[in-house]
């Protein structure tokens, strides 16, 4: 069985999910996106902005309060104060294609969705 067939297979899982690929290759299963929230909710919860970030400054130089609580709060407000930091990820391979072995190859060429025998041999 090639790859491309077995991963056009789908089984439910117990709690009736479908398990693999629901959605063909380069599709989306939500095209239009997360739903936009309503204005007036956005507004309504934009209009207690000041009091939220006061709450979580009180949280936060609270001597009283778990230290997991004081780092949340302070955490909260610089991300929203400055943004949440970008994070990095090196994606630069560790190797050369010409060390991986044929078998490796292979097995890379199927996690890439292909078949694995376009035009290589063993």
């Amino acid at each position: 069985m090639t790859m491309a067939k077995a991963r056009s297979e789908q089984r439910d899982n117990s709690a009736g999910r479908t398990v693999g690929r629901p959605f063909t290759k380069g599709a989306s299963g939500n095209p239009g996106g997360r739903p936009k929230l309503p204005p007036e909710l956005r507004e309504r919860a934009q209009s207690y902005s000041v009091e939220a970030i006061d709450t979580l400054r009180a949280l936060m130089v609270d001597d009283g309060q778990p230290g997991s609580v004081r780092v949340a709060s302070a955490s909260a407000i610089l991300d929203r104060g400055h943004g949440k930091p970008v994070a990095t990820v090196d994606v630069r391979p560790k190797r050369s294609l010409a060390d991986y072995t044929t078998d490796e190859l292979l097995a890379l060429a199927m996690l890439a969705g292909e078949d694995g025998d376009a035009g290589l041999a063993n």
